[in-house]
């Protein structure tokens, strides 16, 4: 097979699309960054090759795909980029570092003597579905003993299963008005999250429903809560301080579920974030549901869910159907530290969303469960 030039949006989804059309031989011949044209988003270029046809034009192939990733991507040269961008494109190359490094270490799992042919079998499976290798090994060495591919991967399951946690649906409470926010970093979802589980407690529990807003810097979320509003016939109220939340609390304290949709707020922003803080506070919500998305790398998460404090209870795993692998999301929610209470799979609303479960949830890291899209909770 000749080389071939594959273009994608970062470093990781380009090695998946290498691995994806050339297979675990596959030979990294170059690797750049290129600069993002007006209007357009940055992009990287990846060249590979199978290891076969590396060896057959003299390029050295021994040590495996990982070692010559390494080996080759310490001589690439990236392309010139514009003023502003490096920062970003610094922290993909990082992100490359760490995913070579990965390669290589998933690559010796699997070929470990450690372990038996069905767990180096499912080794390498997990490899392919993105699982960091320290997952890796800890899912392998859970599942301990297996007599054949299948056992093993059945066990994989279990074992996931163990480790995941699901804190359930959010409770109502008979006379009681429950409040629950959404928070979490820009651009995560929580607007549509917030808007499928309103409709679906409106449409499907029957309960009376209440949203407040204080996302009062994007006009699109507030005018998505409105036409929401009008079509499911529940109160909605935009509030722009502390004080104003706490009357819309009091004026809606007769419906069952009151929902919270908060701005995006960056971690590095200390003024947004001590605002935030501060309608919180004001709001004193029986629950707290942290939104983030599988496609972010999960050092951003847990630094993000260090940042927004204590008074997080709940996650929401969202874009599960934009992720090029589910593997990452594995620790991502074990990173966290917080019961999963949904998982979001499209944009359709109310559908696209689902109550978190952990066999679920395993099936789909693992590849052998489809996402559901279209249906509700």
């Amino acid at each position: 097979m000749p080389t071939k030039t594959f273009t994608a949006r970062n470093w990781q989804e380009a090695l998946l699309m290498v691995k994806a059309e050339l297979g675990e031989g596959a030979v990294i011949l170059t690797s750049a960054a290129r600069a993002a044209r007006p209007g357009q988003s940055e992009q990287v270029e990846v060249t590979a090759s199978n290891e076969a046809d590396a060896v057959a034009r003299g390029k050295p192939a021994a040590g495996g795909t990982a070692r010559q990733l390494a080996k080759v991507y310490g001589k690439s040269q990236p392309a010139p980029i514009m003023p502003g961008v490096g920062g970003a494109l610094e922290r993909e190359l990082g992100e490359l570092k760490e995913l070579v490094r990965g390669l290589s270490l998933r690559s010796d799992l699997a070929q470990s003597r450690d372990f038996a042919p069905p767990l180096r079998a499912l080794a390498a499976h997990m490899q392919m579905q993105g699982f960091s290798p320290e997952r890796t090994g800890q899912v392998c060495s859970l599942v301990g003993r297996a007599a054949n591919e299948a056992e093993a991967m059945a066990g994989a399951v279990e074992a996931m299963a163990t480790l995941i946690q699901c804190g359930g649906p959010i409770k109502t409470t008979v006379a009681q008005c429950r409040v629950v926010a959404l928070v979490g970093p820009t651009g995560v979802g929580k607007t549509t999250t917030l808007s499928k589980l309103a409709a679906n407690f409106k449409v499907s529990a029957k309960s009376r429903i209440g949203v407040i807003t204080v996302d009062t810097y994007r006009l699109g979320a507030t005018e998505q809560l409105r036409t929401l509003g009008g079509i499911l016939e529940v109160p909605v109220r935009i509030v722009m301080t502390p004080g104003e939340i706490q009357a819309a609390l009091r004026e809606l304290r007769e419906c069952d579920l009151l929902f919270i949709d908060t701005a995006g707020r960056s971690p590095k922003d200390a003024m947004r974030m001590n605002e935030l803080r501060a309608f919180m506070l004001a709001a004193q919500p029986d629950e707290t549901h942290f939104v983030f998305p599988a496609t972010h790398h999960p050092r951003q998460v847990h630094a993000a869910i260090e940042k927004f404090g204590t008074g997080v209870s709940r996650l929401v795993l969202t874009k599960l159907d934009e992720a090029a692998a589910l593997g990452p999301a594995l620790d991502i929610v074990l990173g966290a530290g917080k019961p999963l209470s949904y998982v979001t799979t499209g944009q359709n609303i109310p559908g696209d969303i689902e109550l978190a479960d952990s066999h679920r949830l395993a099936r789909l890291m693992l590849g052998l469960d489809e996402l559901s899209v279209g249906h509700p909770v």
